[in-house]
C-alpha cells in the first residue's frame, strides 16, 4: 500500500520488503501447538466472562513460571476477537492474540491486594473495557446483576 504518490518506489527496497514479508508469512504458518476444542476469543465473551482462551494463556504463564502460586492477566491483553478453530495452533494465532508488547511481572502481593485487583476487574461489568482478570491457580466468583 502506498502512502503517497510523491515518490516512486525504489525497486531494490520493494524486493527487499517483499522477500522479508514472504519469510514472515511463512513463519506465521509454523505450528506451535494444538487444541482439541475451539478457543473462544471474541471480545463480547472474553471481556465479560471466563473463556477457555484466557484460561489457556494464564495457565501457560503459571506453568512456565513454576515459582508462581497464580497467574493473572486482564482480558484487554488478548486481541484476536475471533473463535479459533480446534486443531493446529499456528504462530499467527499467538501473534494475533498477544499482539501488544506486555511484560510478565513476578510479584509477591498480600491477599488484600489480590482481592482489590479482582474486585476492580469486575467493577465495570458488563462494560467491554477489557479489565476482567483471568486467573490460573485460584478461582473467584462474581455477580454482575
Amino acid at each position: 500500500m502506498r502512502i503517497t504518490d510523491r515518490f516512486e518506489p525504489e525497486p531494490e527496497m520493494v524486493k527487499h520488503v517483499n522477500d522479508y514479508a514472504k519469510d514472515l508469512m511463512k513463519k506465521m504458518e509454523e505450528v506451535v501447538g494444538f487444541s482439541e476444542v475451539e478457543l473462544e476469543a471474541r471480545f463480547e465473551k472474553l471481556r465479560v466472562e471466563e473463556t477457555n482462551v484466557a484460561n489457556f494463556i494464564a495457565d501457560i504463564i503459571r506453568v512456565e513460571n513454576p515459582t508462581c502460586d497464580l497467574a493473572m492477566i486482564i482480558t484487554g491483553t488478548l486481541r484476536t476477537n475471533a473463535v479459533i478453530p480446534a486443531g493446529d495452533l499456528k504462530l499467527k494465532f499467538i501473534a494475533d492474540l498477544l499482539s501488544l508488547p506486555d511484560k510478565i511481572v513476578l510479584k509477591s502481593i498480600p491477599g488484600s491486594v489480590l482481592r482489590e485487583a479482582l474486585e476492580n476487574s469486575v467493577s465495570f461489568l458488563p462494560k467491554l473495557d477489557g479489565r476482567l482478570c483471568c486467573i490460573s491457580g485460584c478461582t473467584f466468583t462474581y455477580d454482575i446483576t
